[in-house]
């Protein structure tokens, strides 16, 4: 997998957009496609670096610039005027090479597909646009199709996203993976063609999940278990969270000698995630 904890993707953060201002975090459930539907393949068009570096940036802005290219036009997607907002990008650099860039935290609601007569996939799903070129370039459409895998596979590892699976949004079953023309089709999102008016004429549509899964160190998910390919075995387990707090003396050292007991049998190698809600 081309990305990991220790290999992220590169991040170029549009803090000076509308969206980026305004938005607000969401709870994953997926993540969807967009192609932009103009003939312009190059990030600089779309990703500029914002006049103060943040903190997550890979580079500062004058190292962007130099990487991604400058957009002489000043119409990148990086102003308040845009009322549009991905949480990444995929194109070319300046040199040429395909890359990924991330351009809103994972967790921010994006402004991507709009919303159809039953809600919208910008409650949940992570949204990525792939830059279009006039699209009869079979060796970019393979450069980009094989980095939109790569950089699913990865945030399906750090979400815990099943590629072939489907979650209930408002009473519909709602692919994990999915393009923008899917989340219209099923009433939550706009009314556009991407991607399928481009990954068609290659013989690609988002059913091909078994690409993605491929990307993927996971054999197989049985009984609730995880079968990796190098022969590991995971396994995830949820905890509910209580108000310690509240409870009595009594009741709080028995919560900790229990856990204290379970940490006695546990596997050596374990990982907390913690998530807070307001």
């Amino acid at each position: 997998m081309k990305y990991t904890d220790t290999n992220k993707p590169l991040v170029c953060m549009q803090t000076q957009s509308t969206c980026y201002k305004e938005t607000r975090k969401m709870t994953i459930k997926g993540v969807l496609w967009h192609s932009t539907g103009a003939n312009n393949p190059s990030l600089k068009r779309y990703v500029q670096p914002s006049d103060t570096k943040p903190l997550t940036d890979t580079y500062s802005k004058a190292k962007w610039l130099e990487i991604l290219g400058k957009n002489a036009y000043g119409n990148d997607w990086n102003h308040v005027d845009v009322e549009v907002g991905l949480n990444g990008w995929i194109g070319k650099l300046a040199n040429g090479t395909v890359a990924s860039v991330q351009t809103m935290p994972w967790d921010y609601r994006p402004w991507g597909c709009g919303s159809g007569s039953k809600g919208s996939c910008n409650e949940g799903w992570i949204q990525f646009e792939i830059c279009e070129d006039g699209l009869n370039d079979k060796k970019y459409f393979n450069q980009v199709y094989t980095e939109a895998c790569e950089l699913t596979a990865y945030l399906c590892k750090q979400y815990n996203i099943n590629p072939k699976g489907t979650v209930t949004y408002n009473g519909i079953k709602v692919p994990t993976i999915l393009c923008h023309q899917d989340s219209y089709k099923l009433g939550l999102g706009s009314n556009h063609s991407d991607i399928y008016h481009w990954f068609n004429k290659y013989g690609k549509t988002m059913k091909n999940a078994v690409d993605i899964e491929s990307y993927i160190e996971i054999e197989k998910i049985e009984n609730g278990v995880v079968f990796t390919r190098d022969g590991r075995y995971l396994k995830i387990i949820e905890i509910e969270p209580i108000n310690f707090l509240l409870r009595s003396a009594r009741e709080q050292r028995d919560i900790i000698y229990s856990f204290v007991s379970y940490l006695k049998i546990a596997p050596i190698k374990m990982q907390f995630k913690v998530i807070a809600k307001k």
